[in-house]
């Protein structure tokens, strides 16, 4: 879970990882704040299985604290990038429409990985 107040991760030092893992996704950092509003993040998904991206990224947005506000989103077809190391890499910016908590499902071919997030507020 991110927590509201903690909208961008700490550059990495020392061997600690900022990046949240889950199945064969890496995000390498998420950061709200991208537009007035807070609605856009900033997500760099890396992607454990590169050869196996398919069509490209395809996310759903689920709104889990109140689901009636929002309904769910798919996100298709982000294009894919490659990085110094060879790693596949893909350069999002979902639109989170409403504050709450938001679980992210991504796919890229065989590559499945699921977030939950927590969209924050701007402060005033």
């Amino acid at each position: 879970m991110i927590k509201p107040d903690q909208i961008v991760f700490p550059t990495s030092k020392a061997g600690f990882d900022p990046s949240l893992l889950s199945g064969d996704f890496s995000a390498v950092s998420i950061s709200f704040g991208w537009d007035k509003t807070y609605e856009l993040a900033k997500v760099p998904f890396e992607v454990r299985h590169p050869e196996l991206i398919g069509a490209g990224l395809w996310l759903r947005l689920i709104r889990l604290d109140s689901p009636g506000d929002a309904p769910p989103l798919s996100l298709p077809g982000f294009n894919a990038f490659t990085m110094n190391s060879g790693r596949g890499f893909f350069a999002t910016f979902p639109k989170f429409p409403t504050p709450g908590t938001w679980m992210m499902i991504a796919t890229a071919g065989a590559n499945w990985g699921c977030f939950v997030l927590d969209r924050p507020v701007k402060s005033s």
